[in-house]
């Protein structure tokens, strides 16, 4: 398993098992410390954590926003996740926003895996310029359908931002 299987092994656990009301930060780092691959999960929270000073900006997909809340990125700032981790996130204490992506400084979360691209687009165009994000989005055809199969998107449990829709 190479290491973004471990990064997806990570997710899953934080989900499962570490998130609930009474967590804080540092509890929830302490949870991914007897997560499965406890070295690989510190280790993980560390490198986001040391790099996070060193960068212009750090971004996170679905949810990887339990790796920047388990390394401290989330304190005072805005997040999102995947819809289903959205009340996780909230009781682990972050700020969740239900927005498809979230930018609070330098710190940006995506709230799923075709939100990962529309927010790395946007993050491109904050730090490159349109016209470079124009040429990514070319080079990447991604021009989103605006087809919307069936009516699940409308549950109860769903985002804000998509229930409506």
């Amino acid at each position: 398993m190479g290491n973004g299987g471990h990064v997806a092994q990570v997710c899953r656990w934080a989900q499962t098992r570490s998130c609930r009301p009474d967590r804080s930060p540092g509890n929830l780092r302490s949870r991914y410390a007897r997560a499965p691959r406890p070295d690989f999960c510190r280790l993980s929270c560390d490198f986001v954590q040391k790099q996070s000073s060193k960068v212009k900006a750090v971004l996170s997909v679905c949810s990887g926003s339990f790796i920047l809340l388990a390394a401290g990125l989330l304190q005072g700032r805005k997040a999102t996740t995947n819809w289903k981790a959205l009340e996780m996130l909230r009781n682990a204490g972050a700020e969740v926003v239900e927005e498809r992506f979230v930018q609070d400084g330098k710190v940006w979360s995506s709230a799923g895996v075709s939100a990962g691209v529309d927010a790395t687009l946007a993050l491109i165009a904050d730090q490159a310029g349109e016209a470079t994000a124009a040429n990514v989005q070319l080079n990447a055809e991604y021009y989103p359908s605006q087809k919307i199969y069936g009516t699940k998107h409308r549950t109860e449990k769903s985002a804000a931002y998509f229930r409506n829709l």
